[in-house]
């Protein structure tokens, strides 16, 4: 978060957490607002968090504010991670006949495979990933 979405967090939270039941919650923004920006306002911010998290009105109001103060406008929210989405192919034991496989997903797996096919007895067979 910069500094400026600090800034406007904190008038958000201050507006909505009036009354002295919130009293935890205004001292934890006055401060927030007076620490150094760096190392100081970042556990100032996260001490506010965190108390807010812990109470249930607190927390509806923390996941209302913080959507809007987070995301980059210009990111547009969740994006996708770059390249062509693929199944992951891993070495398995197969069946010839019914199609079972069993997956390995690491040669150090304590479980060793199955010989045979558990639908319908047939030997299975090692297939390498991506055959």
């Amino acid at each position: 978060m910069t500094t400026n979405d600090n800034a406007e967090f904190l008038a958000a939270v201050r507006r909505t957490t009036g009354g002295e039941s919130r009293a935890e919650l205004q001292d934890l923004i006055v401060r927030a607002e007076a620490a150094a920006p760096g190392a100081e306002r970042d556990r100032a911010m996260d001490a506010l968090y965190q108390a807010m998290a812990a109470d249930p009105s607190s927390r509806q109001l923390l996941g209302q504010l913080l959507p809007e103060t987070l995301l980059d406008p210009e990111l547009g929210g969740f994006t996708n991670l770059p390249g062509a989405p693929a199944p992951l192919h891993y070495d398995r034991y197969l069946c010839r006949s019914c199609g079972y496989a069993w997956p390995v997903f690491d040669i150090a797996d304590p479980v060793p495979p199955p010989t045979f096919c558990p639908e319908d007895g047939i030997g299975l067979v090692f297939r390498h990933a991506g055959e």
